[in-house]
C-alpha cells in the first residue's frame, strides 16, 4: 500500500513540474511599446491665429492752393487789361520781389479813395485762408468778402493798419464758411494814406 501511495505522489509531482515548466515567470517575448505623449497645445491647434486686419485711417481732406485767374476793380490806373497798374496784374502768382511802386501790380485810378479789387479762382473750395500780397504801402485793406453759388460771407473787417514789412503778405484765416467760394472782393481805404496801395497777387487756400 505504501508503494502505491508513493507512485501516485510521484506522478502528481511530475505533473506539477511539467506545469511549472510551461510558465514564463515574468519573461515577455514581445515587449510592449509605450504610447506616444499627448500633443502640446501649440501643435494641437488646427491653424495659426490670424491677426485682425488693421482699419486704415480716414484720409485728410485734400487742400488746394490757387491764385486768382481773373481780376476786376472799381477803378484801375491802367485802363486796359495787361496795361500798367491794371487790375489784371493781380492775376497769378506774385511777380514783384522788392518793395515799391511797380507797374506790374494793381493800383486804383486815384490815391485818396476807397476801392475794391475783385478776383476769381478756378476751383470753388471751402475756404481756409486768403493771402493778399502787397508790394507798395501795405496795410490798407479794410474789408474782404468771399462769395460763391449765390452766397457771400465777410471774412475780414478792420481799420487800416500800415505795415513796415514790404512786400507784405496779409494772411486772413477763414473759419465758419461752410459753402464753396470762388471769388474774393478786397476793399482798400486810401483816404488817410493820400497815396496808392498796390496789390501784386491773391491766393486762396481751401478744400474742394
Amino acid at each position: 500500500m505504501n508503494n502505491v501511495t508513493l507512485r501516485v505522489l510521484g506522478v502528481g509531482l511530475a505533473a506539477s513540474v511539467l506545469s511549472l515548466a510551461g510558465c514564463s515567470f515574468g519573461q515577455n517575448t514581445s515587449p510592449t511599446t509605450p504610447p506616444p505623449p499627448p500633443p502640446s497645445s501649440a501643435s494641437a491647434s488646427a491653424s495659426p491665429t490670424v491677426p485682425p486686419t488693421p482699419v486704415p485711417p480716414t484720409p485728410a481732406p485734400m487742400q488746394l492752393q490757387q491764385f486768382a485767374v481773373t481780376a476786376t476793380a472799381t477803378s484801375s490806373y491802367g485802363k486796359l487789361p495787361g496795361s500798367s497798374w491794371n487790375a489784371s496784374n493781380a492775376i497769378g502768382a506774385p511777380t514783384i520781389s522788392v518793395c515799391g511802386d511797380n507797374r506790374s501790380a494793381w493800383a486804383s485810378k486815384r490815391k485818396d479813395t476807397i476801392e475794391t479789387l475783385t478776383v476769381t479762382f478756378a476751383t470753388p473750395v471751402i475756404p481756409q485762408e486768403l493771402a493778399i500780397v502787397q508790394n507798395f504801402k501795405p496795410g490798407y485793406v479794410t474789408k474782404v468778402t468771399m462769395s460763391g453759388a449765390g452766397r457771400e460771407a465777410t471774412v475780414y473787417s478792420g481799420p487800416a493798419a500800415p505795415q513796415t514789412t514790404c512786400p507784405y503778405t496779409m494772411l486772413i484765416p477763414i473759419t465758419g464758411v461752410d459753402f464753396r467760394v470762388n471769388s474774393a472782393s478786397i476793399t482798400v481805404d486810401q483816404t488817410s494814406l493820400k497815396n496808392w496801395t498796390e496789390i501784386d497777387a491773391v491766393r486762396l487756400t481751401g478744400t474742394p
